[in-house]
């Protein structure tokens, strides 16, 4: 394959790696971001990054002028079925051959609540237009580890979230960054639906003993509890669809929804996907606790 590819989402956990991964193959690739990339000149030359703006088409023709094929990652928020619209109609416009869409797993299966009816809501866009397309959806990320657990790790030596002794099947970024890339490389995908997920589902009790023992250092998981995380999420200032649409996402990951693993990375990438004692055995210098930590 000799055309250029657009990764929007680029600066994210799966679409960061889409971009590496491209480049490393020789092709053409093109990285869309949200923000103004003051570290243009030290980035590899053969990626071309370009700023847009969802809700500005203006921006989005720039991206999508000259690209063969593209993959639409967009934030997960209330105006994601949009943001998805103009993505698509952009595409269309500039001529793109093939697309993919990063959803979510589970996506219009009646679990999960709003999140995934936005999801399944973006699918159809893209299923709906002339260009051809494939569709990835994975679970949870193990990078949340590594983001958006950290802080809590360094400072408490702890991890908070909401699910309870629901089990999860998280996936590696990395592996759903390489499912994409096959898919862009190898063709013969089209209007096909994959469903991402890592190869055990564990419960975060499990998963603090697994970080404890590969890091060395004491790991404790506590559940929050469904109703004060959605405390949190509006004191912090989340509009009231988004915290109701997370709440409901929570309230089935606590009761093992998104337990379910599936044999649909090993299909693409002829691998086993990444456990998660891999995934930190690989980061265990990001996952550290403070010697201050307080318990």
């Amino acid at each position: 394959m000799s055309g250029r590819v657009l990764v929007t989402g680029a600066s994210g956990r799966a679409g960061g790696v889409m971009v590496r991964r491209l480049r490393d193959a020789g092709v053409p690739v093109r990285a869309a971001i949200h923000y103004p990339d003051h570290d243009a000149e030290s980035r590899a030359t053969a990626v071309d990054y370009v700023e847009v703006d969802f809700e500005r088409p203006e921006t989005l023709d720039t991206a999508f002028s000259g690209v063969d094929k593209a993959v639409l990652i967009t934030p997960e928020e209330t105006a994601m079925t949009r943001m998805t619209e103009h993505l698509v109609r952009a595409a269309e416009r500039a001529g793109v051959g093939f697309l993919v869409r990063v959803s979510f797993i589970h996506a219009g299966a009646g679990v999960g609540g709003p999140l995934l009816d936005w999801h399944r809501e973006a699918e159809e866009i893209v299923a709906a237009s002339p260009i051809p397309s494939a569709i990835l959806r994975p679970n949870s990320y193990m990078q949340n580890f590594v983001t958006m657990y950290q802080p809590s790790i360094f400072t408490h030596g702890t991890f908070f979230t909401p699910m309870g002794q629901g089990r999860i099947s998280y996936v590696d970024g990395r592996d759903v960054a390489d499912a994409a890339v096959e898919i862009l490389l190898a063709g013969g995908h089209e209007e096909a639906i994959y469903s991402l997920t890592g190869p055990d589902s564990l419960a975060h009790d499990e998963i603090a003993d697994i970080l404890t023992a590969e890091t060395g250092q004491t790991i404790r998981y506590v559940d929050v509890g469904e109703d004060d995380a959605c405390v949190a999420l509006r004191r912090r200032g989340a509009s009231a669809e988004l915290v109701h649409a997370l709440c409901e996402l929570w309230l089935d990951m606590r009761h093992g929804a998104f337990a379910p693993t599936t044999d649909d990375v090993e299909r693409l990438v002829a691998r086993s996907p990444r456990s998660f004692v891999d995934f930190v055995r690989e980061h265990r210098d990001e996952i550290r606790v403070s010697p201050t930590a307080r318990s």
